[in-house]
């Protein structure tokens, strides 16, 4: 039988999981056109290894492309961490809650880095093209699976705590 801590737990393992499937990015203009971290992952797939592209734009968005592969990389180890918390300890839930915020800061770094490059390197109408983009509401939902993580971790630690204090107040 699952104890509260685990089910919420897989509440939170859920909720970060179907993150990945919302937008990471929204860019608004005419239409809606958005990024989930799924479409990063295949990219990423069918990415070349080598690449003898160094023009300017693409230093320019390497950075934007250091947060996104945080991101891609942290999410996995999240969601393997988690799963094992359930069969192994809390504790590793407290460890899959802070990767999983890191994971999602990383993408809300990219998401700041890539308005303020189009800013500064759109020319005149930079700043009126970054306003177009935002931090899809994939981000806020992975923060808050990842937050279901961190309190069921808390739950356990009171759960712990109830049923160590019961047989103590029993006995008087």
């Amino acid at each position: 039988m699952l104890k509260i801590w685990q089910i919420l737990g897989l509440i939170g393992i859920a909720i970060f999981l179907f993150s990945a499937r919302l937008p990471l990015i929204s860019i608004q203009f005419i239409w809606t056109f958005s990024i989930s971290l799924f479409d990063i992952y295949g990219w990423i797939g069918r990415m070349p290894l080598v690449q003898d592209n160094t023009s300017e734009w693409t230093e320019a968005f390497s950075s934007v492309g250091v947060g996104l592969l945080l991101t891609a990389i942290l999410f996995p180890i999240t969601l393997i961490v988690a799963f094992a918390s359930l069969k192994i300890s809390p504790k590793l839930c407290l460890i899959a809650g802070f990767l999983g915020i890191a994971c999602w800061l990383g993408a809300i770094f990219s998401v700041v880095q890539l308005k303020l490059l189009i800013a500064q390197s759109g020319g005149p109408f930079g700043s009126l093209a970054s306003s177009f983009i935002q931090i899809g509401y994939g981000v806020y939902v992975g923060i808050l699976g990842s937050v279901l993580l961190l309190s069921s971790y808390l739950i356990a630690l009171y759960e712990l705590k109830r049923v160590t204090e019961l047989p103590a107040s029993s006995k008087s």
